[in-house]
């Protein structure tokens, strides 16, 4: 039997930048709408375009290199841009460890947000250019 994966050390990279210690979580939703394809013969069903989105919440960050300074510029001059994400940072690609990949956009970038006390935080959905791809090896 397998045994659980608890994420511990999600590896995270953006636009070549590791990000890993930032992040507090990661989404990778995956999606293809149902496009219906009902004819005389009866009724079907086909997989539409993938319309898929990588979600991460961030630990707040200004200085170079860090959160703010990755994903400001790609905000403001509309850019795209790769992200990497593994389930095990200091594992090596495996099947057991995949390796997924993405060339995203930002078009929500909220920088600061939070009350008197509260960790500075901020959540960045970013929908995928094209589709996630997935290596193991």
């Amino acid at each position: 039997m397998a045994k659980p994966l608890i994420l511990k050390n999600c590896f995270f990279e953006a636009d070549g930048v590791d990000l890993t210690c930032e992040v507090r979580s990661v989404e990778i939703a995956l999606s293809k709408p149902a496009v219906e394809a009902n004819s005389m013969c009866g009724k079907s069903n086909a997989h539409g375009m993938e319309d898929s989105t990588i979600t991460v919440n961030f630990k707040q960050n200004f200085d170079t290199g860090s959160v703010d300074d990755t994903f400001w510029g790609h905000w403001a001059n509309e850019t795209e841009f790769p992200v990497v994400i593994r389930p095990i940072k200091d594992e090596p690609v495996s099947a057991t460890n995949p390796n997924y990949t993405a060339t995203v956009k930002v078009f929500d970038y909220t920088p600061l947000s939070g009350s008197v006390g509260d960790l500075a935080e901020t959540s960045i959905a970013m929908p995928v250019e094209g589709a996630v791809g997935k290596e193991t090896e």
